[in-house]
């Protein structure tokens, strides 16, 4: 029986899709300022159509294999609260929304986004090899897991003028087990 998660790949198609449209709706708002309402008018729509897709990643079953191991739950433990008491399954499936843009293995480089091994601690704007927009390079922010925790509530509100066309992760929750599992993750 096919059920809407057996095109788990699509829904990555689908989120890469939906950051172009969002990058290309903020270049068309550059370009033409006398387009800034129908601008406006498709980044919202390109941000209800990204945050259904999280809510589609949010329904995912957790999949086989997912079993936290000894090592990642000792890890988890010394995160601080709330983060200590992330569920490292749901924060796995989560990521998914990242992956199409960012990668956690440091031997995988940048992608569109840039490269998040380590992410924890480090000063925004400075992963090597990666061209940062000027305001991310003037934020003065370090990567601490609440300053994560703000930008991926509100990313352009956060850091007005970043790069990142995602429209964020709304959900508490959702958000406190990515960051979580990106900070285990990510020193890997």
């Amino acid at each position: 029986m096919r059920t809407k998660f057996n095109n788990l790949p699509l829904l990555a198609i689908a989120t890469l899709s939906l950051i172009g449209l969002s990058a290309c709706s903020k270049k068309e708002e550059a370009k033409a300022p006398e387009a800034t309402t129908e601008a406006a008018s498709m980044h919202a729509a390109d941000t209800a159509s990204t945050n259904s897709v999280a809510n589609e990643v949010a329904a995912m079953p957790a999949a086989a294999g997912d079993a936290i191991s000894e090592e990642d739950k000792e890890a988890l433990g010394k995160l601080p609260a709330p983060y200590k008491d992330a569920d490292l399954a749901n924060g796995k499936k989560q990521f998914a929304l990242c992956k199409a843009c960012h990668s956690i293995v440091a031997s995988e480089g940048n992608k569109v986004g840039p490269n998040m091994h380590g992410l924890v601690g480090r000063k925004a704007g400075t992963e090597a090899g990666f061209t940062y927009s000027d305001a991310m390079k003037a934020s003065g922010k370090t990567w601490d897991l609440a300053t994560i925790d703000s930008y991926l509530k509100d990313p352009k509100g956060f850091v007005a003028g970043n790069k990142m066309a995602f429209a964020g992760i709304p959900n508490e929750k959702n958000r406190r087990d990515v960051i979580a599992y990106i900070a285990v993750n990510s020193k890997k």
